[in-house]
């Protein structure tokens, strides 16, 4: 069961561009819920794989959204061509 359901999550993750940490909180609030089953630390109960394979199933059907992604945090870097370009 973790197997499949950390295949599921890696597809969910590259079809919606999250990271670990994002999805283990929108889907069951816990940043080290996906690290933790794929590394073999924690084995999900059942009710926890069916709450967030259920959330994974409203987001694709448009049922629940995800929020925006959040700008990242700093300096925004410019690219290699204009640095010390005046």
């Amino acid at each position: 069961m973790p197997d499949d359901l950390v295949q599921q999550i890696e597809l969910f993750k590259l079809e919606f561009g999250l990271t670990d940490s994002d999805l283990g909180e929108l889907a069951v609030r816990d940043r080290s819920f996906v690290s933790a089953i794929r590394d073999g630390k924690r084995r999900p109960r059942l009710k926890t794989v069916e709450a967030v394979m259920a959330w994974m199933a409203r987001v694709r059907a448009g049922v629940e959204t995800l929020p925006a992604r959040r700008p990242p945090v700093g300096r925004p870097r410019q690219p290699a061509a204009m640095e010390g370009a005046t």
